[in-house]
């Protein structure tokens, strides 16, 4: 796992370079970062990181929001899309308000388009994924 307290621009990869996670604890946003097609083990990693961060939010009773790029996240299998759409429901329940993804494939933009609901939203700009949080 990959935990970063920082700007997300500046947060070392993974080792396998498929993902990467930082948290602004301050801010109260979880950064992550996805890249390459996935396994069903790469996303267990990923679901274990993820839970993690998020976890140290609602240890403390504070709600916190998601800023997802997927800018370099190429369309992945379904099933991984069926197990990233679990993940949301996770998320719900440990206090998430909002989750941003940015993205430039329509179809990765797409397959994920479901999880939305209004939780979610799709940006093509960090600057306004980062309002629509602040909101």
């Amino acid at each position: 796992m990959i935990r970063y307290d920082g700007d997300m621009e500046n947060a070392p990869l993974a080792d396998q370079q498929v993902f990467s996670i930082a948290t602004d604890f301050p801010g109260g946003l979880v950064y992550y970062k996805l890249t390459r097609l996935w396994d069903k083990e790469t996303y267990r990693q990923y679901h274990d990181a993820m839970v993690i961060e998020m976890s140290r939010f609602r240890n403390i009773g504070r709600s916190f929001c998601l800023i997802g790029d997927l800018t370099e996240f190429p369309p992945q299998p379904q099933n991984l899309n069926d197990m990233r759409a679990e993940l949301v429901v996770v998320a719900r329940s440990m206090g998430m308000r909002k989750c941003a993804v940015i993205y430039s494939n329509p179809i990765t933009k797409m397959q994920l388009g479901r999880l939305s609901e209004q939780s979610y939203q799709f940006f093509v700009s960090k600057k306004d994924a980062l309002a629509w949080v602040a909101e």
